[in-house]
């Protein structure tokens, strides 16, 4: 079975599903019935999300960190004693 035989099959399961759904979903169905006819999506799909860049982490604020994370209060006094 091809690839396009594929694509008009899943249109018309969408068209058939559009006429026993609500209106705001019947918005959707047809919004994804016509990403399927234009074939328009397919590179959106396939994309990576955007990566965001941070500014790297000093090792100082990795072990802070890590230390605020346990919760374990005397080590975070212990931290806050030794490096403030």
């Amino acid at each position: 079975m091809s690839k396009y035989a594929n694509t008009q099959e899943v249109v018309a399961v969408l068209k058939r599903a559009c006429d026993k759904v609500n209106p705001e979903d019947k918005k959707i169905l047809t919004a994804l019935i016509s990403h399927y006819e234009n074939n328009d999506f397919g590179v959106e799909i396939n994309e990576d999300p955007p990566v965001k860049r941070y500014p790297r982490s000093t090792p100082f604020e990795r072990q802070e960190a890590a230390v605020y994370a346990t919760g374990n209060k005397w080590a975070i006094e212990n931290w806050n004693a030794t490096h403030y």
